[in-house]
């Protein structure tokens, strides 16, 4: 949609359509007001968006993108990336996706356009494609004479998401004259130039990118993979809503009886949960990526040609430098770099409310590591706009940000803060919203799943044991450098509202009344 309208594009106007389905375009000296701003069109955007035009029929947005068309990242991503959770919990709650394939680059950007259109028709959003909003003014990237005023009545929304744009990154590593290094969307074009690549970065693109040289009948010896560190990796089809109980109930059991992190390490191993590239190496890290065990039995492939030498810290056309040493590759080595996955600046968190600005990031009160969370946890934060109170400190208190792990110990003391995390659970409409509201994983399920898994959180005494146990797993191990467990990674004062908030909130995650999950459920039908 926004593609076919490359005159629009190049001189960034906005684009978009009237309740009557006529098409406007925003002139450059037009002064711009609206109600909320958002900085950027990744999925979880289009997630807070969802539930601030539903509970408000007011309020009016803009969205200025860096990017040619919705979607963020994805823009980005190569052909071949594909969503790496089950599609229901991913999107926006009113336009649901409910595919039964694992979703590719191409069909995630044709369903953000489609959800952007739809808000656009609606009257209440507008959207600027490749601009940028500089605190005072929405820029054009492509015409620098295009400077449009804007007044913001309420707040500027930012996502710690990540949206890459289509400015030139900068490498976290040098690169020298005579080397070619290019991100993975670019490989299609120019493999069959080059006999040898190099992998760079243990995430989940670095992965995506191996499988897929892999198939296009690359050998494995002319493939190598630079990984700072192992890693951790979610057995994707654990994820899938029909295995979600079961996975669930594991988890629990492991909470309670692990007796030391390795071996609740070790345990989701043997339950098929968890898996490793090298079965011979611990690893270190966990970020809540993803595998397939398709994915998994490729990956291996290469383990000859894995390269563990900690950070890289300079690419050369013959050589590869790291801080522990140097690897000779010879010439004629392409180098795809693949360690955008985890920017550190997405790690640290900030306060969600912060006067008038609203940060978009994982919510601790989801419970739940890794990018599943992200489009739910955006869509928290818009309900919770739109319901609680204009007091930041009251809403700060309700949602606290999560910082995503980098260690298995980070995942573990994110779960046992959720289990402390009762204020959100006591509110009539977020507490409803939290166990029903969509793309959230218990909205996929069936309602007899749901009591299933809600029965196994209902003893007190059950509950009680776990969190002891998770307390002392916790506090053997050292904190990541970046990650604090007091409020979100946050240390700052409490303000009276939220001690009121706090000291009111007497429900827990324990203690559900099935009669009243009955009425959550038709409440949702209702109202998300």
């Amino acid at each position: 949609f926004w593609l076919k309208h490359v005159c629009c594009v190049a001189t960034a106007r906005a684009v978009w359509v009237t309740p009557n389905g006529a098409m406007s375009l925003a002139h450059s000296a037009e002064s711009l007001v609206c109600d909320y701003l958002l900085t950027s069109a990744n999925v979880e955007d289009l997630a807070f968006l969802d539930r601030l035009m539903a509970e408000n029929q007011v309020w009016t947005v803009i969205i200025a993108d860096a990017n040619p068309q919705p979607g963020g990242r994805w823009s980005q991503a190569p052909a071949f990336a594909k969503l790496d959770q089950p599609s229901p919990f991913y999107g926006v709650g009113s336009m649901p996706l409910d595919a039964r394939h694992p979703l590719r680059r191409d069909e995630i950007l044709q369903y953000c356009n489609s959800v952007v259109q739809h808000f656009v028709q609606r009257g209440r959003v507008r959207y600027f494609p490749m601009t940028t909003f500089d605190g005072r003014s929405l820029c054009s990237i492509v015409d620098s004479d295009v400077v449009r005023s804007i007044e913001i009545r309420r707040k500027v929304v930012r996502s710690s998401f990540g949206s890459p744009t289509q400015t030139a990154r900068t490498f976290p590593f040098h690169v020298a004259a005579g080397s070619l290094v290019v991100p993975p969307r670019e490989l299609p074009a120019i493999a069959s130039a080059y006999s040898k690549f190099i992998v760079i970065g243990a995430g989940r693109s670095g992965m995506e990118t191996l499988v897929w040289l892999l198939k296009q009948g690359v050998s494995p010896d002319r493939l190598q993979w630079a990984v700072s560190e192992d890693m951790w990796l979610v057995n994707q089809a654990s994820m899938e809503a029909d295995r979600y109980v079961e996975t669930a109930h594991t988890f629990w059991m492991m909470f309670a009886e692990s007796k030391s992190v390795e071996d609740f390490e070790l345990g989701l191993e043997r339950e098929g949960l968890r898996h490793r590239i090298d079965p011979t190496r611990r690893p270190t890290a966990f970020r809540g990526t993803s595998v397939t065990e398709q994915e998994l039995v490729q990956l291996r492939r290469v383990l000859p040609n894995i390269i563990r030498k900690g950070q890289l810290q300079e690419v050369h056309a013959d050589r590869l430098v790291f801080e522990q040493g140097m690897v000779f590759t010879g010439p004629g080595s392409l180098h795809i770099d693949c360690t955008s996955d985890f920017p550190e600046s997405e790690r640290d968190p900030v306060p969600i409310w912060q006067a008038r600005k609203l940060n978009l990031q994982l919510v601790r009160e989801i419970a739940d590591n890794g990018p599943v969370a992200g489009c739910f946890s955006a869509a928290l934060i818009g309900q919770a706009e739109c319901v609680l109170p204009h007091d930041a400190g009251t809403k700060n208190v309700m949602c606290t940000p999560m910082p995503p792990p980098t260690t298995v110990v980070d995942a573990l003391r994110n779960e046992l803060a959720s289990m402390k995390a009762v204020a959100l659970k006591s509110h009539p409409n977020l507490g409803a919203f939290l166990m029903v509201g969509r793309p959230g994983r218990l909205a996929a399920m069936d309602h007899r799943a749901v009591r299933r898994l809600l029965k196994d959180r209902s003893d007190e005494g059950e509950r009680l044991r776990v969190m002891a146990n998770l307390e002392i797993l916790t506090d053997e191990q050292p904190k990541s450098p970046i990650f604090s467990p007091t409020h979100g990674g946050l240390v700052r004062k409490t303000s009276e509202a939220e001690h009121s908030v706090a000291e009111s909130s007497t429900c827990s995650s324990a203690h559900f009344d099935f009669e009243e999950l009955d009425r959550m459920e038709m409440l949702a039908q209702a109202s998300f």
